[in-house]
């Protein structure tokens, strides 16, 4: 009897313990108060993960964002378990660690690749702040892999040393000297000149102020244009220096940008075609009132018709508007000289001369905006469809220039011109005939590196087929 008592009086006790442990989370059962994650739980630790890669990283969010009481109340409809970090927390330890766990990541990745290529690019945001990057690109196993290893704002009167420093710290910083096949560098004044407007001829009225003083650009962003091009003019001899001297020892393995080189190509065709100048500027009076004149909007609505925004700075932007214009004046089922009688714009209706220079202007200009989307590609390699279509733009014009231009004849010969100027080295390599008095500009003779043409062979959607079905010499 006695050990029976004695065993109850242990159950008993043990009751008495268990019942004390949980006097707290009865109490906060009560009073409504929720037990918090610990900093070590997986939960805490997968959503403080979250709110740093998603949204302060990914969508760019401020990191006072966890301060902020709407986003604490949100949290806390969301999980009330989670203890939302602190800024101090993240700003402190969890980004530094972050960024340790990328550079190691980084650093193996240059230690696996058994060749690396490395992009070399300066731009400039809408403040008119300049960055310069340094891009590694490998396949590893049988994939593309392509990281930036370096990311500098461009400050003060020593741009040019800084880029050079930079370049060189990367390259010994990953020990990468030995493994660099080529080195692709942009135009550093298309690169610098980044923000500059490029317009297509008579889409400066496109930009122009509304009768309400609204434009397109805000008076910061104008002021911001205005106040940097003398810093910039002066910096840019020292950028295009630097690239060079950072390239000089590298055995030949600089390249250009093929996108970059091509828009030099527009851009001195676009400065000479006065010839679609006015039929163009309808276009983008027709373009800039779908966006500011309601009655027109609701017209183009009801016919599910919209016509793509400009960009001063992207010329296949305007180009694209231009297109959306022919092909919604081409359809029969609308009628877009009617709808702009109606508005009482008169004036702007496309004439039969129009069409015609409209669609010749098209026509030049059509594989120069593919060709600019399609080598833009940043998932996979794009250097095999440089030749191709380099071939296909020269080939393309002369036949142009041969059987359909009737008003933009000057357009395609300066075009053809520009092309030649440019990418002559490539264009000898096919056995194509530059004339001596072709101006040989700084990226003739890049573009005669044999890798544009190996590129290609070794690609499963050309072979040799680009140029077995092209009009080459045999």
């Amino acid at each position: 009897m006695k050990r029976h008592h004695k065993t109850d009086l242990n159950k008993w006790s043990e009751s008495l313990i268990e019942v004390h442990k949980m006097q707290p989370k009865i109490a906060d059962a009560f009073s409504g108060k929720i037990n918090k994650y610990g900093p070590s739980h997986p939960k805490q630790i997968e959503l403080t993960d979250s709110i740093i890669q998603d949204l302060i990283i990914d969508l760019g969010l401020p990191l006072s964002l966890v301060e902020r009481p709407a986003f604490i109340r949100f949290m806390k409809k969301a999980d009330p378990k989670y203890a939302v970090t602190s800024r101090r927390t993240i700003t402190r330890q969890m980004i530094p660690d972050l960024y340790d766990k990328m550079r190691k990541g980084l650093q193996e990745f240059c230690n696996t690749a058994q060749f690396i290529s490395l992009t070399l690019d300066i731009w400039t945001d809408r403040r008119m702040r300049s960055f310069f990057a340094v891009t590694g690109h490998a396949i590893i196993n049988g994939d593309f892999k392509s990281y930036v290893l370096s990311f500098l704002p461009m400050q003060g009167i020593h741009t040019g040393d800084a880029l050079f420093a930079e370049f060189e710290n990367v390259v010994s910083t990953y020990s990468i000297r030995d493994k660099l096949v080529r080195i692709v560098t942009d135009n550093a004044s298309n690169n610098i000149k980044a923000f500059e407007q490029l317009f297509v001829p008579g889409f400066e009225v496109y930009f122009e102020p509304d009768e309400d003083g609204v434009d397109h650009l805000s008076e910061g962003d104008e002021e911001a244009v205005k106040s940097n091009k003398d810093a910039d003019a002066a910096g840019l001899s020292t950028i295009e220096k630097s690239f060079d001297t950072a390239t000089s020892d590298a055995g030949g393995l600089r390249i250009p940008c093929f996108p970059h080189t091509l828009e030099l190509v527009v851009r001195d065709d676009l400065n000479n075609s006065n010839c679609a100048k006015y039929s163009l500027s309808k276009v983008a009076k027709i373009a800039k009132l779908s966006h500011n004149s309601t009655k027109f909007s609701e017209q183009l609505e009801k016919l599910s018709i919209t016509i793509p925004t400009a960009v001063p700075t992207r010329w296949n932007s305007q180009y694209d508007c231009v297109c959306k214009i022919l092909e919604i004046a081409n359809d029969s089922r609308n009628n877009l000289n009617q709808m702009l009688t109606d508005i009482n714009k008169t004036d702007l209706r496309l004439l039969p001369r129009d069409y015609a220079i409209l669609n010749e202007f098209v026509s030049l200009f059509a594989l120069f905006a593919e060709a600019t989307i399609k080598t833009q590609a940043d998932k996979s390699p794009s250097i095999s469809l440089v030749a191709p279509s380099l071939l296909g733009i020269y080939l393309d014009l002369q036949h142009e220039l041969q059987n359909n231009c009737n008003h933009t004849t000057s357009l395609c010969k300066t075009l053809l011109t520009s092309l030649k100027s440019r990418f002559g080295g490539l264009l000898e390599k096919l056995y194509i005939n530059i004339d001596e008095s072709i101006l040989r500009r700084s990226t003739y003779h890049l573009y005669s590196d044999n890798i544009f043409l190996i590129s290609p062979l070794l690609d499963a959607k050309f072979k040799l087929n680009w140029t077995i079905n092209s009009s080459l010499p045999e």
